[in-house]
């Protein structure tokens, strides 16, 4: 943070501050992790009271910045919000203990539960709920489950990574943050008046100095010397308006079946196999509600920027990005689901995606993607209102340039405990959002890959076929070279 005359401040950086004002009804921007624990052993004392539980995560609030900062809007949106230190932070509002006499009924409700509702961003943009008494869950007698939950704002998918490593650690716990005093919102205000002027030249000269990278990315498109990325697609009844409500969806998966289905098709990744799972079970769905599109649908895949660029083996936060919290990009693939074959799908999937990551790699896509952080407060609020006009199907109601979400994270560091009791399992929970009415999440655990699938109940009447389809789709592929 920045020491200022009155306090300590930090300005967000606009790639960030797009995660609040892109958010409104029907678009929750969050993230939701929920880790399993076995309590065979007794539950642990962490979450045997409420009182306990706070005081866990009082001794864990250095694991990250954001669990002790709020944000801060100037009038008029002056300037971009600001993080700024939360003295006065309140555990009871962030903290929650419930008792769950089930399974994993119960488990799946509450995690919809938490998904249905936006962070509030009154305080510190996070919660963290224990879920005890749970029962036969994921082969356990006996279960604890923490949550965490996050607004988009604060971290990524990798950061939550991160954070899952310091709170869930019997090795040490992190230092204690530093009690610092906010700065006055007199001087923040003053600092966002004085910065304006100087925000909107940075962004003026930033497209100019971008116009020629747009216009030879556009022109290199046309003449397919580029992959195009996006394009319009048709749309499905899983890109209506959202209900407000969701149904999670569970499956665990082998990753020696993955591996065996990477064997069909030479060069192909795990995520390729996910992405033309995720294709098959689509086109069997919409195909038994005789919706089968026209033309093939496509995925939006986020691309993490603290990975290698697979072509200098740097980090593509280094070229792109570098100081916001959420170092990813937005990719879009397409799914070839208008490819009845199996194997040939994969193989058509596994080249549009080594295309996408070759065009996010481009130099000049890479500078005229930097436009958003130069873009000023009012902009980025504009583009907030405009977007949410478009996901209600107010702009371009028979196409879209994405019909569902798939993500897929690594497996946590080390061997993660709760106050002694050891993980079972890992796995996040994506919000369904209007547009976007089906999403799902992969996250590797071991040599087990954990699959959830949100979706609005109003547009799936039974989510556990359409899980069933994603799993025959993997057995389909990973039995088409040869016995598993």
């Amino acid at each position: 943070m920045r020491r200022g005359v009155t306090g300590w401040f930090e300005p967000m950086s606009a790639r960030d501050a797009a995660y609040i004002y892109d958010e409104g009804p029907g678009h929750p921007e969050m993230i939701i992790a929920c880790y399993l624990f076995d309590a065979s052993g007794g539950a642990p004392v962490a979450a045997s009271s409420a009182t306990s539980l706070r005081r866990w995560v009082g001794e864990r609030l250095g694991a990250a910045d954001f669990l002790t900062r709020r944000i801060r809007h100037l009038p008029l949106e002056i300037g971009l919000p600001v993080w700024v230190p939360a003295p006065d932070l309140d555990l009871d509002r962030h903290v929650h203990l419930h008792a769950i006499d089930g399974g994993e009924p119960e488990l799946r409700a509450m995690l919809s539960e938490f998904a249905a509702t936006r962070v509030d961003l009154g305080g510190p943009p996070w919660q963290i709920h224990a879920l005890v008494g749970l029962r036969d869950v994921d082969g356990l007698d006996e279960a604890v489950a923490v949550v965490v939950k996050i607004h988009h704002c604060a971290a990524d998918g990798m950061a939550v990574r991160t954070l899952e490593a310091a709170l869930f650690s019997e090795s040490s716990l992190p230092d204690p943050p530093a009690r610092i005093r906010p700065a006055h919102p007199l001087e923040t205000t003053v600092r966002g008046v004085v910065g304006a002027p100087w925000r909107l030249a940075r962004f003026i000269h930033r497209v100019r100095s971008t116009r020629a990278d747009a216009e030879d990315v556009a022109r290199r498109t046309r003449e397919g010397l580029l992959p195009a990325g996006e394009a319009a697609r048709p749309t499905t009844r899983f890109n209506a308006p959202s209900s407000g409500s969701l149904h999670l969806e569970l499956r665990t998966f082998d990753h020696a079946d993955i591996r065996a289905a990477r064997r069909a098709v030479p060069g192909a990744t795990v995520n390729d196999v996910l992405l033309a799972a995720v294709s098959g079970a689509l086109r069997r769905q919409l195909a038994e509600l005789d919706e089968s599109p026209e033309g093939s649908l496509a995925a939006m895949v986020p691309i993490s920027l603290r990975l290698p660029d697979g072509r200098t083996g740097a980090s593509r936060a280094d070229r792109t990005g570098g100081g916001a919290a959420n170092q990813l990009l937005l990719g879009t693939i397409d799914l070839h689901s208008d490819v009845p074959d199996p194997v040939e799908r994969l193989a058509a999937i596994s080249m549009s995606a080594a295309d996408e990551k070759a065009r996010w790699i481009d130099d000049r896509v890479r500078r005229a993607y930097t436009r958003i952080d130069a873009s000023p407060s009012w902009l980025l609020a504009l583009r907030g209102v405009v977007r949410r006009r478009t996901r209600t199907g107010g702009v371009a109601p028979h196409t879209r340039l994405r019909n569902t979400m798939i993500s897929n994270l690594p497996a946590p560091a080390g061997a993660p405990t709760f106050d002694g009791a050891p993980m079972r399992t890992s796995f996040g929970v994506l919000p369904v959002v209007d547009g976007d009415l089906l999403r799902h999440l992969f996250a590797t655990l071991g040599n087990r890959l954990i699959l959830s699938v949100t979706v609005d109940p109003e547009v799936m009447a039974d989510p556990a076929h359409y899980a069933d389809l994603i799993a025959d789709e993997l057995f389909v592929l990973a039995t088409a070279s040869g016995p598993v």
